[in-house]
C-alpha cells in the first residue's frame, strides 16, 4: 500500500501557563504557545520524531518518539482546519520519567479532504505543558514541503516553519515585485513569526534558497 510520509525532527519547547502566547492578530492569527516566553527552563520531554503518515483508505497515522521524559503525564494530539481553533481528538498516557527511547502513535479516522493540521501537547503531572511543530495534511496527502506557513489567509501576523536554513534565507515580495521589510521574530530556528502588520493586505509571495510560494493578508 503507497503510503505518503513526512517526518520532522525537533524538540519540545517548555511552556508555562503563567506566561503569555503569541496570538497572530485579532480573530485571524495562528496561537503558537512558547515564542515570547520570557525565560528559559529545562526541557520535560525531548521529542526526537514527529511523523504523519497520509493512508489510501483516507485514514492519518500520526507517530512520535521521545528520547527522554521528565514529568510526563500525557500527551494530546490537537487537529485544526486554520491553525486558529484546535480541538484535542486524541490523549496519551505518557511514561512520566523515562530515560530511554520511547515510541507512541495514534490513526485518525476522521479525515476530510481539504487542509489539516495536527500538533502535539505534552502535559506535566503539575499542569505545566509544551507543544511541539505542526505537521499537514493537505488535499488527501501529508506535505512533503520543508517549509509550511499558517495560517493563510492571515491578518497581521503569519508562522512559517520547517527547515531552518530556508527560513533563514527567507524573503518578501509585493505584487508588484519589490522586496518588503518584515520583522521575524522568534527563538525557535526552525519556527517564526512574521510581522507584516505594516503592510497592506494583499497578495505576498516569499522566496527562500530553494522554495517560493503565495501568501495572503486580509
Amino acid at each position: 500500500m503507497m503510503k505518503h510520509i513526512i517526518t520532522i525532527t525537533f524538540f519540545l519547547y517548555f511552556f508555562n501557563t503563567s506566561y503569555g502566547q503569541f496570538s497572530g492578530g485579532s480573530g485571524g492569527g495562528a496561537d503558537i504557545g512558547g515564542l515570547s516566553s520570557p525565560e528559559t527552563f529545562d526541557l520535560p520531554v525531548e521529542l526526537t520524531a514527529f511523523t504523519l503518515t497520509a493512508n489510501e483508505n483516507g485514514t492519518v497515522d500520526l507517530s512520535w518518539e521521545t528520547a527522554t521524559e521528565i514529568n510526563n503525564k500525557h500527551f494530546e494530539i490537537e487537529k485544526s482546519k486554520d491553525a486558529k481553533h484546535w480541538l484535542v481528538i486524541h490523549t496519551e498516557q505518557g511514561a512520566g520519567n523515562s530515560n530511554v527511547s520511547i515510541k507512541y502513535s495514534f490513526t485518525d479516522q476522521n479525515t476530510t479532504v481539504g487542509t489539516s493540521y495536527y500538533r502535539l501537547r505534552q502535559v506535566d503531572f503539575d499542569g505545566q505543558y509544551s507543544y511541539s511543530n505542526v505537521l499537514l495534511y493537505q488535499n488527501g496527502e501529508s506535505s512533503t514541503s520543508p517549509l509550511y506557513t499558517y495560517p493563510n489567509p492571515f491578518q497581521d501576523h503569519f508562522v512559517i516553519t520547517g527547515d531552518e536554513v530556508e527560513i533563514e534565507t527567507l524573503r518578501l515580495f509585493n505584487t508588484s515585485g519589490k522586496e518588503i521589510s518584515f520583522q521575524k521574530n522568534g527563538s525557535i530556528d526552525n519556527m517564526k513569526e512574521i510581522d507584516l502588520s505594516g503592510h497592506p493586505k494583499g497578495i505576498y509571495y516569499y522566496k527562500t534558497r530553494n522554495l517560493s510560494g503565495r501568501i495572503i493578508k486580509r
